[in-house]
Formats: C-alpha cells, sequence, structure tokens
C-alpha cells in the first residue's frame, strides 16, 4: 500500500512540473511576442529623383563590326580544290595578281592539247584557203576547214576562261584582308574566300560603313544625315560620321530594325574592328527618362522602386511603436520597360508616369519596404535630373 502511495505521489509531482515548466514557457512566449510588435519598425533613407518628362535630345548606343565601302569580297565561279596561295593576310598586292587557285591541271593538260589541235586546224585552213585561190581547192572544203578552226577556237577560250575563272585574282593595289580556305581545301562556288582592303592611297578610297541593329520604336526618331560618333571598347571616340540609311523592317531573328552608318576616311578605323556607336536623335516629345543606376534587373524584367503613400494602417502601426509617420513611404517595385541606354540614362516607354518619385540607390530595400527620402542626388546620378522638394538641400 505504501508502495502505492508513493508511486501516485511521484506521478502527481512529475505533472505538476510539467504544467509549472509549460506556464513558463507559455508566459516567455507572450512576453517575446509582446516585445517584438513594440520594436522599432525599421525605415531606410534612400536617395530619389522625381520623374519628369521633356523634349530628349540623346542619341541611341548600338555596336557593330567596321566594315570599308570598296573591300573586294572575291568569290570562285568554278568548285574545286584549292592548290596554290600565293598570298597571307596583311600583304600588299597590285591589281591583276592572283591570290588564290584552284587545281586545274587536267584543264591545262587539256587547253595543251586543243591548242595543238586548234593550230593544226590553222595550218589546214591556211592551206586550203591558197589551194582555193589557185584552183586546187572547192569553196566548200575552204568554208568547212574555216569552220573546223572556229568551233576549236571556241573551244579553246571556253577552257581559259574555265582557268581563269578557277582563280582569285586582285581588282585593285590594296591590302589582303582574309584568306578563308587552306591549300588542299575543297570549296564551293560562289563562297566568299578571299577579301582584299583598297589602300587608302588609292582612287577608290578607304571609307567605312556599319551596319547596326537599333529597336523599332527608335527607328522612327533616326534620319539620313542625323550625326554618329564611334568608340573604342575602352570608351575612346574613335571617329564621327553620319546616318546613310534605315531600314525600319524588323528582323525575324534579332527583334531589330537596321541602321547604317558611314564614316569617311580615318586611321582610326580598321576593317573588321568591333567599335560602339552612338546615333544622335531627333528631338523626342514627352520622353521619360531617369538614370540607369536607378534600374534593377530580374528573372522577369527591369525594376525600379516607386515611393508611395503610407496606409492609414502603417501610419498607426508606426506611431504606435513611438514612430512619426512624416516623411515616411513606402518601396513598392515596379516593372518598366527601358531599352535603350545613353551614357548612364535609360529611355522609359512604359511603367512610370511624370511625378512619380523613384529610389536611386535600392540596396537593402524590398518590395514594401518603408523608406524616408535623404538629401541631394544618390552616387552616380546626374544633377540634371529632378529632385522631389523634400529631397533638395537646404542652400541658407
Amino acid at each position: 500500500m505504501a508502495k502505492r502511495r508513493s508511486f501516485v505521489f511521484y506521478i502527481l509531482m512529475t505533472a505538476v512540473i510539467v504544467v509549472l515548466v509549460g506556464l513558463s514557457l507559455f508566459s516567455y512566449f507572450i512576453s517575446y511576442q509582446k516585445s517584438k510588435y513594440k520594436a522599432p519598425t525599421a525605415v531606410t533613407s534612400v536617395s530619389v529623383i522625381e520623374v519628369s518628362s521633356g523634349t530628349y535630345l540623346g542619341a541611341i548606343s548600338s555596336s557593330g563590326f567596321v566594315k570599308t565601302q570598296n573591300t573586294g569580297s572575291l568569290a570562285l565561279v568554278n568548285s574545286g580544290k584549292v592548290a596554290v596561295i600565293n598570298f597571307k593576310p596583311g600583304q600588299a598586292v597590285k591589281k591583276g595578281q592572283v591570290i588564290l587557285s584552284l587545281d586545274v591541271a587536267s584543264s591545262q593538260a587539256t587547253l595543251a592539247s586543243q591548242r595543238a589541235s586548234l593550230r593544226s586546224l590553222k595550218l589546214n585552213y591556211d592551206g586550203l584557203k591558197a589551194a582555193y585561190a589557185e584552183g586546187g581547192a572547192s569553196k566548200y572544203e575552204v568554208e568547212s576547214a574555216l569552220s573546223s578552226y572556229n568551233a576549236q577556237l571556241s573551244t579553246v577560250r571556253a577552257t581559259e576562261e574555265t582557268i581563269q575563272l578557277s582563280q582569285i585574282i586582285a581588282p585593285f593595289d590594296g591590302v589582303v584582308g582574309t584568306i578563308s580556305p587552306s591549300v588542299g581545301d575543297v570549296v564551293s562556288s560562289g563562297t566568299t574566300l578571299v577579301t582584299v582592303v583598297p589602300n587608302s592611297s588609292s582612287d577608290e578610297g578607304n571609307s567605312f560603313y556599319i551596319n547596326l541593329g537599333v529597336s523599332p520604336q527608335f527607328t522612327e526618331n533616326v534620319k539620313i544625315g542625323n550625326e554618329v560618333t564611334a568608340f573604342s571598347q575602352d570608351g575612346k571616340e574613335l571617329a564621327t560620321g553620319v546616318v546613310s540609311g534605315v531600314d525600319s523592317t524588323i528582323s525575324t531573328s534579332t527583334g531589330l530594325s537596321q541602321v547604317r552608318v558611314s564614316f569617311a576616311n580615318n586611321t582610326n578605323l580598321a576593317d573588321g574592328e568591333f567599335v560602339k556607336v552612338n546615333i544622335s536623335t531627333n528631338p523626342v516629345s514627352n520622353q521619360i527618362t531617369i538614370p540607369d543606376v536607378a534600374v534593377n534587373y530580374s528573372l522577369y524584367g527591369q525594376i525600379v522602386y516607386r515611393l508611395d503613400p503610407l496606409t492609414d494602417e502603417e501610419k498607426e502601426s508606426l506611431t504606435s511603436n513611438g514612430q512619426s509617420a512624416d516623411g515616411v513611404y513606402r518601396a513598392t517595385e515596379v516593372y518598366i520597360t527601358a531599352n535603350e541606354r545613353v551614357n548612364g540614362v535609360a529611355l522609359v516607354t512604359k511603367g512610370l508616369e511624370v511625378g512619380n518619385i523613384i529610389v536611386t540607390n535600392y540596396n537593402n530595400i524590398l518590395d514594401g519596404s518603408l523608406v524616408r527620402i535623404a538629401k541631394g542626388y544618390g552616387l552616380g546620378v546626374p544633377t540634371s535630373f529632378k529632385l522631389p522638394a523634400t529631397a533638395q538641400e537646404d542652400t541658407k
């Protein structure tokens, strides 16, 4: 009996201890939750600009490979195996020199046989012609001999042309640009095998052009004669030129339209060089522009953070924690369309309206973050952009 009472006692004590521990943990949880909700709400200071529109006198950026206007892209009419290459890329070549030749050994042997036959037919014709003058041959024999000679002459000339069309000959004085095949390669007719760049001192001149891909929505702002500037990959200005052609047709493969820009003789440009190009545009009215640094990128598109007023609930939450709601905004994630960028400026075509206030430094904020406007311009933001009144620094 005593053992049973002892067992019950231990059971009761264990239950009491479990209840006390549970009450302690519950009390701690309630206290933690209360302290959590009493913690100040994080408010981040951000630099901003006010979105505005105006007449944009800017440029469209693109890039492409430089080509010379008079570069000779040379191909063969005949197919065959490459037998001889007489020059290397970069070597000077004179007009009329053979740069490349196919294997024409069999054609040359055939030509030699045909020429021998031609000489024999010529002797036969001359003999019959002389005999006819003395009455020793008929007119029919002479005409037949002449016909055979002319037929063989046509055959010889056709073979000579075949051999000539199996060679690539320099069309002007210049420099060999590229040679695609190697000796022994079998090449097809009509395929460009050699390029020749004219000497800058030659009569042909050495002007350049670039075919650029441009977003179709901006081609209407590009006109023939607009100024263009070419830059190297490190930003060094190389040459200035003009727009020489605009094709608004949209490519099915790239989704872009094509603009051709041309440059006069310039020693800073080289055939095949990859350059960046700024194309000056016609004035664009009511164009919204924002700093490129204000644009964030995600898998779903381009994002900016717009400042929106707080809701009554958000204001009440701040004041209940002893925080002021004055000058505090909610950052809202907004998707925009800005396909063109020039010198740190993004041209916005969709997603923003005049008067919107957007964040220019979006570090440490997310969609729905509470923010306060800092004074002045953000890092990397040109001072040409408009600041809202609350961001303008006191000049007194």
